[in-house]
């Protein structure tokens, strides 16, 4: 079973997520800190109350969380069989679980003009994929397709960019995905790529099938109740 959690960050609450982040464990916090903007560090505190509520919803799962890190700094539950991933992007954080590996990435479509997503394409996809996206009408929606399997691919192993990006690649055909140039990947994985409202691209990566209903929008009422939990253990 696969849910992505999605929600909006609302600025004008910064105070509540100040609160929140007090009862996070300090190497959460910490990392936390790090962040330059202040958006980051909210989108990103968004993600962790998301991956509560996530559990609850998904697994009645109430206690406090034990995370513990791969290789790659890639978070773990101390839970089995129960696997997380996390983006953001613009206005808006993912979540997503499954009884699987899985990674996910959103990307907001920003404003780029042809010959830069085709600079960028050269850089960073795979010769073949390069060529496929200068050969679409819509290059933009291509690239940012493109963009998100392969972040969701690489959130899922847990490499970050130690895996680079142009060893491997996807081709979409009307909305059917194929991989190549990846051994391991053959027949191992199932990937799913979607629009969210008309600027947002969203894309997931895991073992299991992904049905049709997955995406859950999770309302500033449902962030505000998990907020205050954790606000009165503070």
């Amino acid at each position: 079973m696969i849910r992505v959690y999605i929600a909006q960050i609302d600025e004008e609450k910064e105070y509540c997520y100040n609160d929140f982040i007090q009862v996070l464990p300090i190497e959460k916090k910490e990392h936390l800190l790090r962040y330059r903007f202040k958006k980051d560090l909210l989108l990103s505190l968004l993600g962790e109350i998301l991956l509560r509520y996530g559990l609850k919803d998904m697994y009645g799962y109430y206690e406090e969380l034990e995370i513990f890190y791969g290789k790659h700094k890639k978070p773990y539950l101390k839970k089995p069989n129960v696997f997380f991933n996390i983006s953001h992007s613009g206005k808006f954080t993912v979540c997503a679980l499954g009884d699987s590996e899985i990674g996910v990435d959103i990307q907001e479509k920003e404003m780029r003009d042809t010959e830069e997503l085709l600079t960028l394409g050269t850089r960073f996809f795979s010769a073949k994929e390069a060529q496929d996206l200068s050969g679409q009408f819509d290059k933009k929606d291509y690239f940012y397709q493109l963009w998100t399997l392969k972040e969701s691919y690489i959130k899922y192993r847990g490499t970050g960019l130690y895996y680079p990006l142009d060893s491997f690649g996807f081709q979409i055909k009307d909305n059917d995905i194929e991989y190549f140039n990846s051994e391991e990947m053959q027949g191992a994985l199932q990937f799913k790529c979607f629009d969210y409202r008309s600027d947002y691209k969203l894309a997931i990566c895991t073992e299991e099938p992904i049905g049709n209903d997955i995406l859950f929008e999770v309302n500033n009422e449902l962030i505000d109740r998990e907020l205050n939990i954790k606000r009165k253990d503070y």
